[in-house]
């Protein structure tokens, strides 16, 4: 393990490997980053403690407990919560005196508590009693919503002496069944020395014994109040209420129910006589929570009512039923058996309780399954309840290696792929069994068929709830056999070579990653010269590796490759086998809970192709099965980091982050940009952040699917680069993840309010060794000359009583060497007050216009008053230089405000959102910006599409009368048609020239006279770095290009970055527009 830290008040996180988490939900109902927190609650925590499921393998399990019982060196600190009577000393605790908790009745829990003493309660805040699962963490800050299945009730009031009891009243059906509960008290410290006193701890717990008397549905089921509907109810003319009783709907959160009606036979006549409504799960925070919206624990109890008049004497009827997920996708279709009405047909299928929650079995008439021989294996089907035969079509029933685990078949018989033909393929014979014949040949479809060596055969029945190939609900029985070993002489078709796999490498902790060792049988020359091993991967158990599997997507549960791209070591081995390693990255294998793996080699032979990536063809392939746990994971965002505080934030801080649970639903988001890490600034009182994000980072996605983009595992891994002075000392942050990059401004309802795990930052702290002497310390600033204001906070140290002066911060401009120019744009006085400990923070703004060349000098100064008339003396004790920041977004930002204060355009052309900047936009720009001169305007207009009484006339007679432009070759103006961005430098060039600002030519020498307000006359380099364009010389428009270019009116370019001011594009936008003119105001660009 890492020798990470973890914020304080982290639970304990176990470090047991266990088998691989549950697999990934995917939906399409959040766009993360573009919506507040929901449910996503972040915190530093981890999973309890948990032992991992045992392994298939006897010695998976021995490795697995030596894993367990090996120390842990440089765990992070972290709260383990105490379980049962396992308390605290110096802590209260907890006693439940009232028994067990009916989970499906619901009850009371009496609780009583001790130690309550007003020691404790002078420095702790009682927060809340929870009923949560066993070893949940209800740590908390202000960000978090309760995310663990259980219920927050209010703090408990003690007694005098310290104790207390409470009664806490759970809802029926309302937590989870088949889990462990505690009792838990949470409370937060309230004294200085825990600054974050917004936190929760929950280390005050005792267990809570819970029954579920409902026995496990192995299907939907449903029982019925009555046990039949008599002649005289259905005579009485009055509706018939009966009450529903559902188990094993845990999957749906609605359901719809219908009457179907019978003939004597027990045919369908009317699959609709009666709708019979709707039952949803309950939309409440709680039941969204606990049970992710859908039917609480599959259970559900349901009045229907049926009309008068709709049951018929000899009639038979039965229950249908639809359930949806909570996005609305089909989960379930079928007939449930319904109660005898009146005289009924006594073919009819009714319920019977004997027969319900059973499953059908499954037999075989052959004694073993013979892959070296065709044979045609009769199966059987017994054991079928009334609700299987009414609410299920048999689907399929197909023969399997169990042995290898693969999954492909040897032999199916597709009932549902010939429907058509189902009373040919399934006989029912007169004990209510199915048998269906499966017809095996050794030399069929060997394609996707599995390896013929192995010791046991499965054969497989799948039910569907729909009679063709597809269905919404399906299950599977089966029965294994045993397997004929092959004989001598015979070729298993998927490894002719007789290829075997054995995984010396031991087992692999997929979180962890690791090495893959697997030795092959000894290789004959014959076979060295016939076959041409390919590849080799480790992947889900049965399945082969190849690029046809994953439309060029790769599963996450499989790392390999072909052996010509995978990095890989081979040795030869005595023995005449190979030895191949490779190296298994950790955090990149994503697997289901109880997930097998397989190491496969696959090879073809030398005499023909190599096989296609995008085929299965020609692939052989030999297998071995390998051991896997995976570390248990956070349940909700989990952050550890390289050290355990920043120490000295007015240094540069380079910081490991890991984070585990992050962006969970991230498979649900469409987003166009990436994730960012921020860290905001927090207000201890209250734990809510404020202001802007000190500090953003983006942060790649590991995996990339068809439409979406997420961390493998939930996990990320980053090297933080935190500047100098982005901390302050003492206090307090928060850490978060944006989904899909920075929100735009004014899309949060608060700051910080669409971040995902939130969870505290480290504790920053001040230096412990401070200079001495006077210090000035300030991070990275920098100051921006196109911004009007510019704020940045110093810290100065090591300050002593001034005495009969003062301390004062002054900035001072200094040129390229260093120089003081003469030029102050600041002057502040330290107030004494504000020093403490010989130190001091302030925060400073600088509202003059800064000049673009040199750099600022902060310096600090201590002023003692002159005696007798003289003038004050200043001494310099300190000084740090902060250089210019010239960024093409702050121009641009300027250049945005400058056109809009000066009301360039105030009109422009409605084209011009779509389409970019028009002739009539660029024309009426330059005129506004020569100051509207006074034209005269000819009685007629010189253009056909513009008529004299146009608002914009004058603007296109003045641009005609100065050469800026002439219209088209057709007499028109076109004020619609969009201008390219040549034709706009060119519009700018033929500007200057007929203000006579620049000659025809581009300057040559840097003779010219300077003058920041006239561009074409500054010393300015041709193409210099940064400055460039493509425009081949002597061409159209070279001319303007190159003065663009040497006068830093357009042509900017950052190697690495997007930012290219090309001139080839066909349209200018508004903001390209805004740049030039602001440049052509300005002088030219100052960016380098």
């Amino acid at each position: 393990m890492s020798s990470f830290f973890a914020p304080r008040g982290a639970p304990h996180h176990s470090d047991t490997p266990r088998h691989p988490a549950s697999a990934r939900a995917l939906s399409l109902s959040l766009l993360l980053g573009l919506s507040p927190l929901a449910g996503i609650a972040p915190a530093a925590l981890a999973a309890p403690d948990q032992p991992a499921p045992a392994s298939p393998a006897q010695q998976a399990g021995k490795q697995q407990a030596a894993l367990q019982a090996a120390p842990v060196q440089n765990a992070p600190v972290q709260n383990k919560p105490a379980q049962g009577d396992k308390q605290d000393a110096s802590l209260p605790t907890l006693r439940v005196s009232s028994g067990s908790l009916d989970i499906l009745h619901g009850g009371t829990v009496h609780v009583e508590g001790t130690g309550l003493s007003p020691e404790f309660l002078a420095h702790h805040e009682l927060r809340s009693l929870t009923i949560a699962p066993k070893g949940s963490s209800t740590y908390a800050n202000p960000y978090q919503k309760v995310d663990y299945p259980g219920f927050v009730f209010d703090a408990p009031k003690p007694a005098a002496d310290g104790s207390f009891s409470a009664d806490l009243t759970v809802p029926a059906n309302s937590l989870p069944a088949n889990l462990e509960y505690e009792v838990i008290l949470t409370y937060r410290p309230v004294d200085e020395a825990h600054p974050y006193a917004w936190n929760t701890e929950d280390r005050v717990r005792t267990a809570l014994p819970v029954e579920f008397n409902l026995p496990k549905a192995q299907l939907p089921s449903i029982t019925y109040d009555v046990s039949a509907i008599s002649e005289e109810q259905i005579a009485s003319g009055q509706p018939i209420e009966v009450t529903l009783t559902g188990t094993g709907f845990q999957d749906v959160s609605s359901v719809k129910f219908t009457l179907s009606e019978h003939d004597e036979q027990g045919k369908v006549t009317n699959s609709n006589v009666a709708s019979l409504g709707e039952l949803r799960a309950s939309d409440t925070e709680e039941n969204q929570r606990i049970f992710k919206g859908l039917i609480p624990n599959g259970y559900f109890q349901k009045k229907i009512t049926i009309p008068a008049g709709v049951l018929k004497s000899g009639k038979g009827y039965s229950l249908g039923v639809s359930g949806v997920e909570t996005h609305g996708w089909n989960k379930l279709t079928r007939k449930f058996p319904f109660v005898p009405v009146g005289n009924n047909p006594a073919r009819m299928a009714y319920q019977d309780n004997s027969f319900r929650n059973t499953l059908p079995k499954v037999s075989v008439a052959a004694q073993d399954f013979d892959p070296g021989q065709d044979r045609v294996y009769k199966v059987t089907i017994s054991n079928i309840s009334p609700e299987v035969d009414l609410g299920y079509y048999l689907d399929s029933v197909s023969i399997y290696n169990a042995t290898s685990g693969e999954q492909a078949y040897f032999a199916r018989n597709d009932v549902a792929g010939q429907y058509y033909k189902r009373d040919e393929l399934v006989t029912r014979n007169a004990d209510g069994t199915l048998t269906v014949e499966v017809e095996y040949k050794v030399h069929g479809d060997s394609s996707y068929r599995p390896s013929s060596r192995g010791s046991v055969a499965e054969v497989r029945a799948v039910f569907s709830d729909s009679e063709y190939s597809y269905g919404s609900h399906k299950f599977t029985v089966s029965a294994q056999l045993p397997m004929a070993p092959l004989a001598a002489d015979a070729v298993d078709s998927e490894n002719p070579g007789n290829v075997e796999l054995k995984v010396t490498s031991g087992t692999l902790n997929i979180s962890q990653g690791g090495t893959v060792s697997v030795t092959t049988s000894p290789l004959s020359p014959e076979f060295r010269k016939k076959y041409t091993f390919y590849e080799l991967a480790l992947v889900q158990r049965g399945s082969v590796y190849v690029y046809a599997e994953h439309n060029s997507y790769e599963p996450l549960d499989e790392y390999g490759g072909m052996l010509k791209d995978l990095v890989h070591q081979v040795r030869e081995n005595p023995d005449g086998s190979l030895t191949y390693t490779f190296k298994v990255p950790p955090q990149y294998v994503e697997a289901a809970e109880g997930e097998l793996f397989d190491v496969v080699m696959t090879y073809y032979p030398s005499d023909e192709f190599e096989p296609e990536p995008s085929s299965r063809s020609n692939r052989l392939y030999a297998r071995a099965h390998i051991d896997t746990v995976q570390d248990a994971q956070p349940t909700r965002g989990t952050y550890t980091f390289s050290q355990s505080a920043i120490d000295d934030p007015w240094k540069d801080t380079t910081l490991r982050v890991e984070g585990r649970h992050i962006l969970s639903q991230a498979s649900e988001m469409v987003g166009n940009d990436w994730p960012v890490i921020a860290i905001y600034e927090a207000d201890p009182a209250t734990g809510k952040m404020v202001g802007e994000p000190v500090f953003t980072q983006r942060v790649d996605y590991t995996y990339y699917g068809v439409s979406t983009r997420w961390f493998r595992n939930n996990y990320f891994s980053t090297e933080m680069k935190i500047p100098a002075g982005t901390l302050k000392p003492g206090k307090l942050y928060f850490i978060g993840m944006y989904g899909d990059g920075l929100p735009y401004p004014g899309m949060e309802d608060s700051p910080g309010s669409m971040l995902n795990d939130v969870a505290e930052f480290l504790p920053v702290h001040s230096p412990e060794h401070e200079s001495t002497g006077p210090a000035l310390h300030l991070g990275s600033v920098g100051l921006s000359p196109y911004a009007k204001t510019n704020s940045f906070t110093a810290r100065a140290t090591g300050l002593s009583a001034p005495g009969e002066g003062s301390y004062r911060l002054s900035v001072h401009h200094v040129d390229e060497q260093g120089r003081l120019t003469g030029q102050t744009v600041l002057q502040q006085a330290i107030p004494a007050d504000r020093i403490q400990n010989g130190r001091v923070e302030m925060d400073l703004t600088i509202a003059q216009q800064l000049s673009y060349s040199g750099a600022y000098r902060l310096v600090l100064e201590k002023v003692t008053p002159g005696k007798d008339g003289a003038g004050e003396s200043v001494e310099q004790l300190a000084f740090e230089d902060i250089p210019l920041k010239l960024t093409r977004e702050d121009e641009l930002q300027a250049a945005e405000q400058w056109f809009a204060e000066r009301d360039i355009l105030p009109n422009p052309s409605p084209m011009s959102w779509h389409s970019g900047m028009t002739r009539h936009d660029v024309t009426v720009s330059l005129y506004r910006l020569a100051g509207s001169p006074k034209v005269e305007l000819p009685a007629f207009s010189p253009y056909a599409d513009v008529a004299t009484s146009d608002p914009d006339y004058a603007a296109y007679i003045w641009a005609r009368q100065k050469g800026i432009t002439f219209g088209w070759a057709d007499g028109k103006f076109h004020p619609d048609a969009p201008l390219s961005t040549p034709s706009t430098v060119a519009f700018l060039y033929r500007y200057q020239k007929a203000m006579g600002q620049v000659t025809p030519k581009a300057p040559t020498s840097a003779s010219l006279p300077r003058s920041l307000s006239v561009p074409g006359n500054q010393d300015a380099p041709r193409s210099a770095s940064g400055w460039q364009h493509k425009v081949r010389q002597g061409s159209a428009f070279w001319r303007e290009a190159q003065w663009a270019v040497d006068h830093r009116m357009w042509g900017y370019r950052v190697d690495g970055e997007y930012v290219y001011e090309d001139f080839d594009r066909s349209f200018v936008s508004s903001g390209d527009l805004k740049l030039m003119l602001y440049r052509l105001a300005h002088g030219g660009s100052h960016l380098k």
